[in-house]
């Protein structure tokens, strides 16, 4: 793997990377029932996050704070979030 320095080329390969990492982490969740969350800055600095529950709730937990989870993770709503 060698790291792309066209900037032209930096958004779009972002773009499909981030969408591939998303589908294996709601794979995960799928065939698992585990609990996912992550936060990827793209390279204009923009914050993305995935979370099952949810990446807030997954974050306060970590961070010691005890939550009630929000809704469990519907897998429909990833996919019409997709398009």
């Amino acid at each position: 793997m060698k790291k792309i320095e066209k900037e032209g080329c930096l958004m779009p390969t972002f773009s499909k990377r981030r969408w591939g990492i998303y589908l294996k982490a709601s794979e995960l969740v799928n065939l698992t029932g585990s609990e996912v969350g992550f936060l990827i800055f793209s390279p204009g600095g923009k914050p993305f996050t995935f979370g099952n529950p949810s990446f807030e709730d997954l974050a306060n937990r970590y961070m010691g704070h005890q939550q009630e989870p929000h809704l469990p993770y519907d897998p429909e709503i990833f996919r019409r979030a997709r398009y």
